[in-house]
């Protein structure tokens, strides 16, 4: 917002706008960042995931995370992001028999040219 002030050379817009976010940038370092884990959020993986994403895409526009923190934060977000997803492999993932696998391959592929074929008649 204070860019977009900036741009329609609204001063004081501008300065109510940066004050606003650099007080928003504060309330959410010390709402959402957890120090000890290097990481934004306290609870589940989704809300740690998104909430230590969001403040390091900003940075380049509005920098939130502590840059010395950065590099740890961000190799933190990967390596929650790497054991979620192996977790979910392991516990959603099934494999069925390749004969199996063809068969309902094959049924899938009849299924969408049936319904495509009903359309276009």
């Amino acid at each position: 917002m204070a860019d977009m002030a900036a741009l329609l050379n609204k001063t004081s817009d501008v300065q109510k706008w940066t004050k606003l976010g650099i007080s928003l940038r504060k309330v959410f370092q010390e709402r959402f960042y957890n120090s000890a884990a290097q990481v934004y959020g306290h609870g589940d993986e989704l809300e740690l995931q998104s909430l230590t994403a969001a403040p390091l895409a900003l940075d380049e526009y509005a920098p939130v995370v502590p840059p010395a923190d950065r590099p740890a934060v961000l190799a933190n977000l990967k390596q929650d992001i790497v054991e979620t997803q192996k977790a979910r492999s392991r516990s959603s993932h099934v494999v069925l028999p390749p004969n199996q696998q063809e068969c309902r391959c094959k049924q899938l592929q009849e299924s969408i040219c049936s319904e495509h074929n009903k359309r276009n008649t």
